[in-house]
């Protein structure tokens, strides 16, 4: 699973799952969820307005994430009736972001 698809699933995963009033506005959010799993950065950024405060930074940090090497292995053994993970990597995927 790749950074952009977990951050996608995070994305989602934080949106009521029942439809209401407001699946327009979820409509808005997981579309481009999907597109930035699908590493597609103009359909990312498709909804967002052109006036928005920080696009340009956005639009930048979006293409470089795309375009940075993003593999996470995941290995898994059955033990019993449950799964657990023997390893997961690279751990620095869960690193907090260097501002500096």
């Amino acid at each position: 699973m790749t950074r952009r698809e977990l951050a996608s699933l995070f994305v989602i995963s934080a949106l009521p799952l029942k439809a209401d009033p407001a699946s327009d506005a979820w409509n808005v959010i997981a579309a481009p969820a999907s597109d930035l799993a699908d590493d597609n950065v103009r359909g990312f950024l498709k909804p967002m307005d052109a006036g928005m405060p920080g696009l340009e930074k956005l639009t930048a940090s979006v293409q470089a994430m795309i375009a940075e090497p993003d593999v996470v292995t995941v290995v898994m053994r059955r033990q019993g009736k449950k799964w657990v993970i023997l390893e997961f990597g690279p751990v620095e995927f869960f690193a907090p972001p260097n501002f500096c």
